[in-house]
C-alpha cells in the first residue's frame, strides 16, 4: 500500500497520508502522556479509510494514491497551493470512507474544495458547520456520495469522502492560501512511505526553487511516475515590492504593504500584571517556557515584584509575588474550568501597568466582545488550538502586541518584549477613515499588512514616534487577479467577530470570500435532489444540466413546503384537541372485548412486550426523604428547589385564571395527591470515582493523576462534576462540568450536556448562554428551542425580580410555541404536545403574575394538569432511545403500547435522536409506577460515546403541590435491556 506524507507549511508545514487508529467511541480516546487533553489524531496528519464510514478500529483499511498533482502560485509573500489527489480503494467488496487530515500553516486558509461526482469535479459550497456535518452524515448513513471539508482553531483541515467504492477511486482538489515564513520561505515536505503512481508539480509567480526532495531529479523536478519521495520542496520569494494590489472575485481589491519599524520606547519601571489563563484547554500549551518568559522579563526590567491573576470560568485568584518566584508560582497552577474572560471585567489593575496575557484566546463560555482591560495587553500564546485573530485584535486595541511562542523562538520573543518594535497606531485612507487590516508574518523590525483598497486608493500608516504617517498610493500599482490577500484578510476579520456572530451570518461572510472557517465548512453532495433536501444551494459552477434539474426540484419543494407551513397550525391544533380529549376522558381499565396488548414498532423486528404481569417488578429500595421535602424520596441528583419553593407559587393560579386557560370547575383535574419520587442512586462504575472517595482532602492530586489517562473524555468531567455536587462542593461541580467545553472533542452535544448540568447546578445564566448558541447552531430542529425555553423558565422560578422573571417567561412561551408549530427540516413526532403542555403551564404562572402572552394560538391554550408526568430527552443524533413506564396493574406503556387502559399516555416515538418522549397520566392509579429507558438503536458512525439521558419525574403537574426530580443517566450504545430510572408512588 502507498502511504504518502507531504506538507504544506510556510516554514515546515505538514500534509500527510498515513494509516492511523481511530477510536470507536469517545471513551476509548487515549491522550498523549505529556498532554492530558490531546487526542490521538492531533499528533500528526493522516489519511484513514473506514468501511462504510463506521468509526471503529476494526473498520480501518489502507488506500492507494494513484495520482498527486501540486501547483504553487506566488505573489508577493503569499502562496496559493492547489493539491489534487486521487485515492484508490484496493478492496474487492467493501466501500470505504476516506478521511484526509492536513495540519496547515498558522494563519493559512482553505480557499477552495472540490470532489469528483460521477466523473465531474464539483466545487464545494460553504454552509454552517453543523448543517454541513448533518447533511454529510445523513447521506453516509444512506450510502450516498457526499464530501465534507472542515477546519478548526488549530488550523487543522479534514475532509471526509464517501464512498470510495470497492476497486474504485475518488479525487479531491483543495486550494490553500498561506504566507511565506520570513526566515525559511516556503517548504513543502514530501515523504512517501511507498510509491505514488503519478506525481506532478508546477511553480509560477514570484518565487524560485531552492531545493527538491530525494527521489526527484533536479532537472526536471516536476514530474515522476511510480516514485518514492523523501525531503522538502523549497521555494524562495523573489518579490521585494513594498506595495501590491490584487483583485479579489467580484469588485473587491486588496493591498499588501510592507515597511520597516523603528524600535519602540518602553518604561522599564512600570508595574507588571500577568494574566494567566488556567482553563483546561491550556494544558497542551508550552506552559513552562511561558512562565519562564514572564519571570525573565520581570527580572530584566529590574522589578522586585509582580502581580499574577490566575483565571478560568470558575475562579479568579490574584497574588503579589516576588519577581524571582514567578515561574515557580505559575508552575503550581492547576488547569480546570472553561475559557472565560468575563471574570476579569472588574479586575483591579494598577494605573499605567503593562499586562502580559498568557492565553489561547479560545473563549468557550461567556461573552468576550466587551472585554478590554485597563492596560496595554501584550498577548502571548503557544498552544495548537488558539485564536490568533482575536488575541491580535485585543492587543492592537489596547496598544500592545501578539507574540506566538514556540520551542525555537523563545529568545526572539523575549527580545521583542524587552525591546519592542514601535506600534502601528492607525491605518487610514487619505481622509482619515480607519481601514481594517490584518497582519502578515514579517521579519523583526518590519511590518506587513493586507486590507481592502479604499475608495481614494491611498493608505496612511501612523507609526509610534513618527510625526507624519507613511503614505502608500495604491493607484500607482497594477492590480492582478489573485485571491490570496483577500482570503487572509477575511480569515482574520471573521476570526475577530466569530464568537459574537450568528452561524448563518458567519457562513454568509465565509461564502463571500470563499474560505472555510471553524464555523463554516465546505460540502459537496451527489445529486440536485440532495441539495434540495439539505436546503443547501449548489455551487455557482454547478454544471448547467444539474442546475436546471436543481431549479425544478427546488421550485417543487418550495411549493410543498409552503403548503406544509399553511397546514402546520391546523395539524398541531388537531393534535392538541386529541390531547384535551384524552385529558377529559375517564379511563376505567381494559375492555375485555378488545385486545389491549402492545404492538411491535412498525417496520422493526417484533419486540413486543410480553403480557402484563400480575404485579409490577420490585423497584430499588429508596432512602427516606427529609421531613421538609413533602414526601419526595431521593437517591440521586436531586434539585435544589421543588416548584412550590419558587417565587411564583402555583397556588397563585386562581379559578379565574384556570377558566381563562380552558379549565372550568368540572375540568379542574384531580386534587393534589400524596406520593413520592425515587430515582436510581448515582453509582458510576469508574475506578477514578473510587479513588476520589478514598482520597479525602487529597482529591485534587487524584484528579491530577487521572488527567493523563481520562482527561480527554467529556464523561470524565461530567463524573467529576457530579462527584463534587454529591459532596456539596457546588462551585467545583460547576467548574468541573465547564471543563468539558475546553476539550478538543467538544461539539454541540457536549454543549447541551454542560448546559443541562449547569441548569441543575443552579448556574442559570451560563446554561442559557450556552443554549442560546445551541439554538443558533441547530435552527433546523425544534429541540434546542425547547431546551432554551426550559432553562428560561427555570431561571424565572428563582428570580426575585418580577420584571425580568416575566420577561423570561414570555420569551420561553414564545420559544415553546415555535417548537410546537414551526416547520422544521428535522421534525420530531410528539414534541408538539410536550411543548404545549409546558407552554400552557408557563402561561398560567405568567397570568398569575399579571403578565400576558399572545404567542399561543387561542386554540392551543389549555392548562392540562396531571397526577404524573415523565419527560426524557437525550443528547445524541440518529439514536433511538425509548421511554417505558410500568403501571401499578402491570401494563407497560411504551412505543408499541402508547396508551394504557387506565389513561397512561406516551407522547410519541422519536427515532432519529434527541427526544423528547413524555409519559402522562391525568388520574393515576394508587401504587407504584416504574420508569425505565432502553437503547433501541444507536448510530455506529457517531464517535461521541454513550448517550446522556436527562429525565424529569414530576408529581402533580400544573397544581399547587407540584414537585419534581431531575436526573442524568448514561445510556450505553451496546445496552439493549431496559434500565431502571426510578419510580413514582401514588397514595
Amino acid at each position: 500500500m502507498t502511504r504518502l506524507t507531504a506538507g504544506l507549511l510556510a516554514a515546515t508545514a505538514t500534509l500527510a497520508f498515513t494509516s492511523c487508529a481511530t477510536p470507536a467511541q469517545t471513551q476509548n480516546l487515549k491522550p498523549a502522556a505529556e498532554n492530558p487533553i490531546a487526542i490521538a489524531d492531533r499528533a500528526g496528519p493522516k489519511l484513514t479509510a473506514l468501511v462504510r464510514g463506521i468509526n471503529d478500529e476494526e473498520a480501518e483499511r489502507d488506500l492507494d494514491i494513484s495520482n498527486l498533482d501540486i501547483a504553487v502560485y506566488v505573489r508577493g509573500s503569499i502562496a496559493r497551493t492547489t493539491l489534487t489527489a486521487t485515492f484508490v480503494n484496493p478492496l474487492k467488496t467493501e466501500d470505504l470512507e476516506g478521511r484526509f487530515v492536513l495540519n496547515m500553516p498558522r494563519g493559512a486558509v482553505i480557499n477552495g474544495y472540490a470532489l469528483d461526482i460521477n466523473g465531474q469535479m464539483i466545487d464545494g459550497v460553504l454552509e454552517t458547520k453543523y448543517n454541513a456535518a448533518e447533511a454529510y452524515q445523513k447521506r453516509v448513513n444512506r450510502r450516498i456520495d457526499p464530501g465534507l471539508a472542515e477546519v478548526d482553531y488549530s488550523d487543522r483541515f479534514e475532509t471526509r469522502i464517501y464512498p470510495i467504492p470497492a476497486e474504485g477511486k475518488r479525487t479531491i482538489r483543495l486550494v490553500m492560501v498561506s504566507q511565506f515564513d520570513p526566515a525559511s520561505g516556503y517548504a513543502l515536505p514530501l515523504t512517501v512511505g511507498g510509491k505514488v503512481g503519478k506525481f506532478t508539480m508546477g511553480v509560477s509567480g514570484d518565487a524560485k526553487v531552492k531545493g527538491v526532495p530525494a527521489g526527484l531529479n533536479v532537472h526536471p523536478y516536476n514530474e515522476a511516475s511510480n516514485v518514492a519521495l523523501k525531503g522538502d520542496f523549497r521555494l524562495e520569494a523573489t518579490s521585494t515590492a513594498p506595495m501590491l494590489v490584487s483583485q479579489h472575485s467580484g469588485t473587491d481589491a486588496f493591498f499588501e504593504i510592507s515597511g520597516a519599524l523603528p524600535r519602540g520606547a518602553i518604561d522599564r519601571h512600570k508595574p507588571l500584571h500577568i494574566l494567566w489563563d488556567r482553563s483546561l484547554s491550556r494544558t497542551d500549551d508550552n506552559l513552562k517556557d511561558e512562565a519562564q518568559l514572564a519571570e525573565d522579563l520581570a527580572l530584566k526590567r529590574g522589578l522586585r515584584r509582580a502581580t499574577i491573576t490566575l483565571f478560568d470560568s470558575g475562579k479568579v485568584e490574584t497574588k503579589d509575588v516576588a519577581a524571582d518566584r514567578i515561574s515557580e508560582t505559575l508552575a503550581d497552577a492547576r488547569y480546570r474550568g472553561a475559557t472565560s474572560y468575563a471574570s476579569l471585567q472588574s479586575l483591579a489593575i494598577a494605573p499605567g501597568a503593562d499586562c502580559l496575557m498568557f492565553s489561547d484566546g479560545r473563549v468557550t463560555i461567556d461573552d468576550r466582545k466587551d472585554f478590554l482591560p485597563a492596560c496595554a495587553v501584550t498577548a502571548i500564546t503557544s498552544g495548537p488550538e488558539r485564536d490568533d485573530a482575536w488575541l491580535g485584535d485585543l492587543a492592537q486595541r489596547t496598544g500592545g502586541a501578539l507574540h506566538v511562542l514556540t520551542k525555537a523562538n523563545a529568545e526572539t520573543v523575549f527580545g521583542l518584549l524587552d525591546k519592542p518594535d514601535a506600534a502601528i497606531l492607525a491605518v487610514t485612507d487619505g481622509t482619515g477613515k480607519a481601514i481594517e487590516t490584518a497582519p502578515l508574518a514579517s521579519d523583526r523590525r518590519n511590518f506587513r499588512l493586507v486590507g481592502p483598497v479604499p475608495a481614494d486608493a491611498v493608505v496612511l500608516v501612523k507609526v509610534e514616534g513618527e510625526t507624519s504617517p507613511r503614505r502608500f498610493n495604491l493607484a500607482t500599482t497594477v492590480s492582478i487577479p489573485f485571491e490570496g490577500p483577500g482570503a487572509l484578510w477575511a480569515r482574520h476579520r471573521l476570526g475577530v467577530v466569530a464568537a459574537e456572530t450568528n452561524p448563518d451570518d458567519m457562513a454568509a461572510l465565509a461564502r463571500r470570500y470563499n474560505i472555510a472557517t471553524p464555523q463554516a465548512s465546505f460540502i459537496v453532495l451527489e445529486t440536485p435532489a440532495d441539495y434540495v433536501e439539505a436546503k443547501i444551494n449548489p455551487p455557482l459552477s454547478y454544471p448547467r444540466e444539474l442546475r436546471t434539474a436543481y431549479a425544478d426540484l427546488r421550485e417543487a419543494a418550495d411549493a410543498e413546503a409552503s403548503e406544509h407551513r399553511a397546514e402546520r397550525l391546523t395539524q398541531v391544533v388537531n393534535l392538541w384537541e386529541a390531547q384535551k380529549d384524552w385529558w377529559k376522558r375517564d379511563f376505567k381499565g381494559p375492555d375485555p372485548k378488545k385486545d389491549q396488548g402492545p404492538r411491535p414498532r412498525p417496520g422493526a423486528e417484533a419486540t413486543a412486550t410480553p403480557p402484563p404481569p400480575s404485579s409490577p417488578a420490585a423497584a430499588p429500595e429508596a432512602r427516606s426523604a427529609p421531613a421538609d421535602r413533602d414526601n419526595v424520596v431521593v437517591t440521586a441528583n436531586r434539585r435544589e428547589e421543588t416548584v412550590q419553593d419558587i417565587a411564583v407559587d402555583v397556588t397563585a393560579i386562581t379559578d379565574e385564571v384556570r377558566r381563562e386557560l380552558g379549565l372550568d370547575g368540572a375540568d379542574a383535574g384531580s386534587a393534589s395527591r400524596e406520593g413520592s419520587i425515587s430515582v436510581a442512586e448515582w453509582k458510576p462504575d469508574r475506578p477514578y470515582i473510587a479513588k476520589l472517595d478514598k482520597a479525602g482532602e487529597a482529591w485534587e492530586q487524584v484528579i491530577d493523576t487521572e488527567l493523563t489517562t481520562s482527561g480527554a473524555l467529556p464523561l470524565f468531567w461530567f463524573d467529576i462534576a457530579e462527584w463534587h455536587w454529591q459532596k456539596g462542593r457546588k462551585d467545583e461541580a460547576r467548574r468541573a462540568v465547564e471543563s468539558a467545553l475546553d476539550l478538543p472533542t467538544r461539539d454541540n452535544q457536549t454543549l447541551a450536556i454542560v448546559a443541562a448540568r449547569l441548569l441543575r447546578y443552579g448556574s442559570h445564566d451560563r446554561a442559557i448562554w450556552l443554549l442560546e448558541r445551541l439554538a443558533e447552531r441547530e435552527a433546523t430542529r425544534p429541540q434546542p428551542k425547547r431546551k432554551l425555553a426550559t432553562a428560561l423558565l427555570e431561571r424565572a422560578k428563582v428570580d426575585a425580580n418580577t420584571v425580568s422573571a416575566k420577561a423570561d417567561m414570555v420569551r420561553a412561551i414564545d420559544l415553546l410555541a415555535k417548537a410546537a408549530t414551526d416547520v422544521y427540516e428535522q421534525e420530531s413526532d410528539g414534541i408538539e404536545t410536550v411543548a404545549l403542555m409546558e407552554a400552557n403551564a408557563a402561561l398560567a404562572k405568567l397570568k398569575a403574575m399579571g403578565g400576558s402572552s399572545t404567542a399561543l394560538d387561542p386554540r392551543l391554550v389549555a392548562l392540562l394538569d396531571a397526577d404524573l408526568r415523565v419527560v426524557v430527552e437525550w443528547n445524541t443524533p440518529r439514536t433511538d432511545l425509548d421511554l417505558w413506564v410500568l403501571e401499578p396493574k402491570g401494563y407497560e406503556v411504551g412505543y408499541s403500547a402508547p396508551l394504557s387502559p387506565w389513561g397512561g399516555k406516551l407522547s410519541g416515538d422519536i427515532t432519529d435522536g434527541y427526544g423528547p418522549e413524555e409519559y402522562l397520566i391525568h388520574k393515576a392509579l394508587t401504587g407504584e409506577y416504574k420508569i425505565r429507558a432502553k437503547t433501541f438503536a444507536s448510530d455506529p458512525t457517531n464517535p461521541n460515546g454513550p448517550s446522556s439521558l436527562t429525565v424529569r419525574l414530576i408529581r402533580n403537574f400544573g397544581r399547587p403541590g407540584q414537585s419534581e426530580e431531575l436526573m442524568d443517566i448514561e445510556m450505553e450504545a451496546r445496552d439493549r435491556e431496559k434500565v431502571d430510572l426510578g419510580k413514582i408512588t401514588i397514595k
